[in-house]
């Protein structure tokens, strides 16, 4: 099992749907070591009380597959034919795979263009809200956890406080560039029931372990970094600004920070993004009131001999310049 399943638990699906499969009759559940509390507000900043009606957001396509696939070096598949750049297609010579879980970018300035619906128009397209909760606001949660070892705790913690200054996405506004939450452990405490039960009366078996937390994170690295050690040597010249030198280090002695997923997380979460606003893409500078969001689809994946770019979604750390905009001909405007 991957480390999130031991922590947070695995229950396999319908039989015949995933692969390597389990017989309906055999065991095939693995209970969680984790349970988070809710989250209690102790400090809160209300962002006004007016009602806001944000702009349009649409379920997830996946047929925009260049959205959501890379190909089999990792590399987004811009620029070809349908047929090869879907699900079943094959680009380099493996496979076409997914491209990894989707975090939604930051914005680095607010303007009300961007998430607020054009018009202020209300309708069965879009939501209004009211009483947001408002920057530097703060909340306090406890997280239960029981029987870890050293790199699981420390892979918790550090998927809880992540890198200095890098911030989770939380809340349904995600897509419009909201959302961005640091979280610090405050508190890290361990029971030993052997030290509860077996000495004197007045021995609670509780101890403070906050400052070994450091110790914890780096034995997860380190652990982590010894695993991926292990796997099939992968080409890194794609990644952006990568140097001889920097792909040779990368493939023979390898740091965390280097890892391709930590630098698209830090791509992502971290305080240095690209200076650009926070949509879907769209035909227009300005948002219209019907939405139409989906004309820049049809523009990108127009065929024929008046085909549109194709484009694909770029690595996270390459990811720079946003997307153009494109009409439903497949036309920048």
């Amino acid at each position: 099992m991957c480390p999130a399943c031991r922590l947070f638990g695995w229950v396999f699906g319908r039989p015949g749907v995933e692969e390597g499969e389990l017989p309906i009759s055999a065991a095939g559940a693995y209970r969680g070591r984790l349970k988070v509390s809710h989250a209690e507000c102790v400090e809160e900043h209300p962002w006004g009380e007016t009602p806001i009606p944000l702009a349009i957001l649409s379920t997830p396509k996946p047929t925009t597959s260049r959205f959501y696939l890379v190909d089999g070096n990792g590399k987004p598949i811009a620029g070809q034919e349908d047929s090869v750049s879907g699900y079943d297609g094959d680009v380099a010579g493996t496979p076409n795979r997914l491209r990894g879980r989707k975090i939604y970018r930051r914005h680095t300035e607010v303007t009300a263009q961007e998430y607020q619906r054009a018009g202020q128009r209300r309708d069965d397209q879009n939501r209004t809200i009211r009483g947001v909760v408002g920057p530097d606001s703060r909340f306090t949660f406890r997280i239960h956890f029981e029987n870890l070892a050293k790199e699981e705790l420390g892979g918790l913690l550090w998927s809880i406080e992540l890198e200095k200054n890098w911030c989770h996405r939380l809340g349904m506004a995600r897509p419009l560039g909201f959302g961005s939450v640091q979280v610090c452990v405050t508190e890290l405490l361990h029971f030993d029931p052997n030290a509860r039960y077996q000495a004197n009366l007045e021995q609670t078996g509780v101890n403070s372990i906050l400052g070994h937390k450091g110790d914890l994170v780096e034995a997860f690295k380190k652990r982590i970094v010894t695993l991926y050690a292990q796997q099939p040597a992968q080409q890194p010249s794609h990644r952006h600004g990568a140097t001889l030198q920097d792909q040779l280090a990368h493939l023979y002695k390898p740091s965390f920070e280097s890892l391709p997923p930590v630098q698209d997380l830090k791509a992502l979460l971290g305080p240095e993004q690209p200076q650009l606003p926070v949509h879907y893409p769209r035909s227009e500078v300005a948002p219209t009131e019907d939405g139409k969001n989906f004309e820049w689809f049809m523009g990108n994946k127009r065929s024929g001999k008046d085909s549109g770019p194709r484009l694909a979604l770029p690595l996270a750390p390459d990811d720079t310049q946003g997307f153009p905009l494109l009409n439903k001909q497949g036309n920048t405007p």
